[in-house]
């Protein structure tokens, strides 16, 4: 009976007894089944996926893959408070005014030379210009 990739990658791991480099998981997997080269890069793409998709595998850092058995929870771990920030209004007020100002030609920033008019058009272009 011939074994899938992801079940010798799973053996390779328990023996190794260390996480390691996708390449080198991949290098033992293909040896182990008797992959040509052609065959190894033909299938290194879907084999990258499954391991991504069965939850037995996870990945560390610098793309080194262990038994999911073996790392503790805080391990792999992402807390989303700390991948995301929220912006506050103060920098999105902030970011409305840089907007409009990046609309101005250069001479009108430098001389702050705002003219104002009873022309709605003008504002109108701006903002369809910062809604784009």
């Amino acid at each position: 009976m011939v074994k899938s990739m992801l079940a010798v990658a799973y053996d390779v791991l328990k023996e190794n007894g260390k996480p390691l480099p996708f390449n080198e998981l991949l290098d033992k997997v293909a040896e182990e089944l008797g992959f040509s080269e052609q065959e190894k890069m033909d299938k290194m793409a879907q084999f990258y996926t499954n391991l991504s998709l069965d939850g037995k595998f996870v990945v560390l850092q610098d793309n080194h893959w262990d038994l999911r058995e073996r790392v503790s929870f805080d391990k792999v771990h992402i807390d989303m408070n700390e991948a995301y920030n929220d912006i506050d209004e103060e920098d999105e007020d902030k970011s409305e005014i840089d907007d409009t100002t990046s609309l101005l030609g250069e001479d009108e920033q430098k001389e702050g030379d705002f003219e104002s008019s009873d022309d709605d058009s003008s504002d109108d272009d701006i903002q369809k210009e910062l809604d784009a």
